[in-house]
């Protein structure tokens, strides 16, 4: 009995975790206020539907699924890595002129 409920604990702490993880805010997420985009990071308005980033980033700063970008000699944001349009969310496409990996980018016409 100890051992199933012991079991039954562990497996519960797991979907916990995993269910947590899921709803962790990442780069390139929608926003409309820095506390949408939670620990790291801000809320960039000037992008369509707000864009959840850090600034001045290097190479390695960024989290696992963005890369650092950098669009001015002094303005770097970590930016949602993609490797095709599907990648990216409603108006934002996969910019992959500008360098080995492609992030996702505000559409414009």
């Amino acid at each position: 009995m100890t051992r199933r409920l012991t079991a039954l604990c562990f497996a519960a702490s797991l979907l916990a975790t995993s269910l947590l993880g899921a709803c962790r805010t990442l780069v390139g997420d929608s926003c409309t206020t820095d506390s949408d985009c939670g620990s790291g990071l801000y809320c960039e308005r000037s992008l369509p539907g707000g864009y959840c980033t850090s600034r001045s980033c290097e190479d390695r700063d960024c989290p696992d699924e963005a890369l650092c970008v950098r669009f001015e000699l002094d303005t770097s944001f970590c930016m949602r890595a993609c490797n095709q349009p599907g990648d990216c969310r409603a108006d934002y496409l996969c910019d992959e002129e500008t360098g080995p990996s492609g992030f996702c980018a505000a559409f414009t016409e």
